[in-house]
């Protein structure tokens, strides 16, 4: 039976409780409250004429403290249970909170270590690109000391050809003895007249100096080579040059250095290599024994008249004029191809222009006289050889 059942509700029929007055605010009391006044008489004077059994104010009161302590455990478990679930809460958060600091960690780790790992691939890529350069610079290096080491082979060997040996050099008082011998005047320019017998060497140091061959003072024409010597003329048109006439490479030397060297041609400021035809051998190699010394020598090709009268003759021209145009062709053409067979070692390469002269060409310049009337005789390159010698303005 509840305390708050009424008489039809009881299943108790020994017991019945009708309560009519309760003159307690019950609110008041389960909330902790008390009543102003001991109500006890009240409630009894209330219930006096009454036949009920009678609950007494200290029985209400017990009841009413248990109510009021078992809404004081409720409130305690529910605050209880809502601090666990707070602090669960608060677990749960930090928890969460951790988690996400480790994973942010983790990820900042990991992107350290990516970053390590990227600057020691760019480490290892730039070690490996200078790596590479390095190793592209020494092989750039090597081929150049390949190369380097083959033309210097090829220069011995062709030094070999020529009969001079690598290491030779012409010293100081070579130079100084030879020159003695060969006459060699100082404070001047000697130019030694040098090429095979009988292309016009003589010839071209008479006209250089406007000297008639029948003169005195003229180089000798018309000699052997084994009979004559080598000569020094000074030139009286031509302050402070004189004139070496050389006699010819023939046969009497089994290289172009024994040529060279006993003909003493380093004794002298600057040679004149006179040809009459296509450069023989000997004169080539004489050329490169120049470039190799770094001696300068010009190349004459004497007898044009002559040439040209002879290319008329065998070609059937009308004129003088177009065998002119012929011979002069055939000797640029001949020049340009002994230029381009010259080799690729630069210390032996000589490029060279080959100055194609006649004796009256160079003698009308010399000696100020009028133009042949023969065409043959005509100024071909006289006038730009004369300028080569520094013998015009």
């Amino acid at each position: 039976m509840s305390f708050f059942s009424t008489p039809d509700d009881s299943d108790d029929e020994g017991f019945t409780v009708r309560p009519t007055f309760f003159p307690i605010d019950l609110i008041e009391l389960v909330e902790g409250g008390s009543p102003a006044s001991n109500p006890n008489s009240q409630f009894q004077s209330q219930s006096n004429g009454s036949d009920s059994e009678v609950i007494g104010y200290d029985d209400i009161m017990r009841f009413f403290n248990i109510a009021r302590g078992a809404v004081g455990l409720a409130n305690m478990i529910r605050g209880e249970a809502r601090d666990e679930t707070l602090a669960q809460a608060a677990h749960q958060a930090n928890e969460r909170a951790e988690r996400e600091e480790g994973r942010r960690r983790e990820a900042e780790e990991q992107t350290s270590v990516a970053q390590a790992v990227a600057l020691a691939a760019q480490d290892a890529a730039e070690t490996a690109q200078a790596a590479a350069e390095a190793a592209q610079a020494a092989a750039v290096v090597a081929q150049a000391e390949v190369q380097a080491t083959q033309k210097r082979l090829k220069l011995v060997e062709e030094l070999y050809r020529l009969g001079i040996e690598p290491d030779r050099e012409v010293t100081d008082e070579e130079v100084r003895t030879a020159r003695l011998g060969v006459g060699y005047v100082n404070d001047m320019t000697n130019i030694g007249v040098v090429g095979d017998q009988n292309d016009g060497k003589s010839t071209l140091v008479n006209c250089f100096r406007g000297v008639a061959h029948s003169a005195p003072e003229s180089a000798m024409t018309g000699e052997t080579e084994v009979t004559r010597r080598s000569a020094a003329y000074p030139d009286d048109r031509h302050i402070g040059v004189v004139w070496h006439d050389i006699s010819g490479g023939g046969t009497t030397y089994t290289t172009a250095w024994g040529y060279y060297y006993n003909q003493k041609l380093f004794a002298y400021d600057k040679l004149v290599l006179a040809h009459s035809s296509t450069l023989s051998e000997l004169a080539v190699k004489i050329l490169k024994i120049c470039k190799y010394r770094s001696q300068e020598c010009i190349v004459v090709r004497t007898k044009a008249d002559e040439h040209i009268r002879n290319c008329k003759r065998r070609c059937d021209y009308s004129t003088v004029e177009e065998a002119r145009h012929d011979f002069v062709g055939q000797v640029r053409r001949d020049t340009e191809a002994k230029n381009a067979e010259a080799g690729e070692i630069r210390e032996l390469s000589p490029a060279y222009t080959d100055y194609i002269v006649s004796e009256m060409g160079i003698t009308q310049l010399v000696c100020g006289r009028e133009q042949s009337r023969d065409p043959a005789e005509h100024v071909i390159d006289e006038d730009a050889l004369l300028r080569r010698l520094n013998l015009i303005a």
